[in-house]
């Protein structure tokens, strides 16, 4: 699966748009 390379891809975006403190439980 490519599921590394999607977070990887992702990752950062979301690190931006959602900073940790925010962050829904999606990467729990």
């Amino acid at each position: 699966m490519a599921t590394g390379q999607i977070v990887q891809i992702i990752g950062p975006v979301v690190d931006v748009a959602f900073p940790p403190e925010e962050l829904p439980g999606i990467m729990n």
